[in-house]
């Protein structure tokens, strides 16, 4: 359980945290309007941000992050974007990741040649493909359909890492699960 005990981050001069308690359960999604600090809470979690006050802990050593922008190198086909995690000798299983999120057609697609949704399925293969005993997902469904959207949040819950995800979606937080933390 990661816990925020007594946290304060501001960027500048605009606060958006002040004295924030908080324990985060092993499967939770972030919900709140845009600007509320939901991004800023995961990246707080992963420790690409350090509190201005308080403390944060409980977070395991391997984190995989799936950023809001998709992060793919748009110089590297899916399948490599998707190897690039893995060690030497597991990169062979990129193939089998891109199948995994329906994508097998496309394993020689460069980024500027797939669609947004294509884009962000090669995303959550890279996060899956490198593990991690916590998964931060912030939007990971955006430009999905509902039918897909179902099938990639049962593909992240076979995981079997703790969640903690950050949506505007009531749907895509009741199909991962857990507890709903509201930041209004």
């Amino acid at each position: 359980m990661i816990r925020f005990q007594n946290v304060s981050f501001a960027f500048g001069d605009t606060p958006v945290f002040e004295g924030l308690t908080l324990d985060i359960p092993p499967k939770c999604v972030l919900k709140g309007p845009s600007g509320r600090g939901k991004t800023t809470l995961l990246r707080l979690a992963a420790g690409l941000l350090r509190p201005q006050a308080g403390t944060i802990t409980g977070a395991p050593e391997k984190i995989a992050f799936l950023f809001q922008d998709d992060r793919l190198m748009p110089w590297l086909t899916a399948e490599e974007n998707v190897a690039a995690v893995l060690p030497k000798e597991r990169r062979h299983e990129a193939a089998a990741w891109l199948r995994r999120v329906e994508l097998a057609s496309l394993p020689d697609a460069r980024p500027d040649e797939m669609s947004g949704g294509q884009r962000r399925r090669v995303a959550l293969a890279r996060v899956l493909a490198y593990g991690g005993e916590l998964l931060l997902l912030d939007e990971p469904f955006k430009g999905l359909d509902p039918a897909l959207t179902e099938r990639m949040a049962a593909l992240v819950l076979e995981s079997g890492a703790d969640i903690l995800m950050a949506s505007h979606a009531e749907r895509e937080a009741a199909l991962i699960g857990g507890e709903v933390i509201d930041l209004q």
